[in-house]
């Protein structure tokens, strides 16, 4: 996950747009419009609250429509918001921005917030330390090695080595191999690079954390 200005590839992305400002216009716009139908229906629950169309806009315009924890591409239909300290822990961070997160609702897979449930979570997609993708590391197999204690259980209750997940990433890497066997020169990895990097205007590609880094890799070897 990243933010613009320092921040980084979330686990897997929670990306601030180039528009700075813009976005953190979008981003009070929408919590204020939420927390004042809260107040409109004299408290309640945040299950209550229908209208939360402005707070899934921003969502998915900072993550560039990619599940915050997965990398799966998500949109209005296909995502629910998730707090990241659950509800049912400590309600005061209900409507914190940096608690809300967008992710999948893949209920087939059983992975990311379906297979949590409440249970705590360590490492903050968009709030370093430690910075997520030190935390997770990418495997040309497809397979996420977690680094430390924390990640290691958050990779357990996310369930993030489920094997459709492995499988899907896997499969980004193997793409890219067989684009590279037609040309593997440095110009050929840097446009690779920069299209799994540069957001269009329905946000990244799936899993571009995984060409991302491959590619990289790539890239330091050769420019050794």
């Amino acid at each position: 996950h990243a933010r613009e200005g320092g921040a980084r590839s979330a686990q897997p992305h929670r990306a601030l747009p180039r528009g700075v400002a813009a976005a953190d216009r979008r981003r009070s716009i929408a919590v204020r419009h939420v927390k004042a139908r809260h107040r409109a229906r004299r408290g309640g629950s945040f299950d209550d609250i229908r209208d939360k169309g402005s707070l899934r806009d921003a969502l998915l315009h900072e993550q560039r429509h990619l599940c915050c924890y997965c990398m799966r591409r998500i949109d209005e239909k296909t995502m629910k918001i998730e707090h990241f300290v659950a509800r049912t822990k400590d309600p005061t961070f209900m409507y914190e921005w940096h608690n809300l997160l967008g992710v999948c609702t893949d209920g087939v897979t059983h992975t990311c917030d379906t297979a949590r449930g409440d249970r705590d979570l360590h490492v903050h997609p968009a709030k370093p330390p430690p910075r997520p993708e030190d935390a997770f590391i990418l495997e040309k197999t497809g397979g996420m090695r977690p680094v430390g204690q924390g990640a290691e259980a958050d990779c357990i209750t996310l369930n993030l080595n489920a094997d459709v997940l492995v499988a899907e990433r896997r499969s980004v890497v193997d793409d890219l191999r067989r684009k590279l066997r037609r040309a593997d020169d440095i110009g050929t990895l840097r446009r690779l690079l920069k299209t799994a990097s540069t957001p269009t205007g329905n946000g990244l590609p799936q899993y571009s954390r995984v060409a991302i880094e491959y590619l990289q890799r790539k890239l330091r070897a050769r420019e050794r």
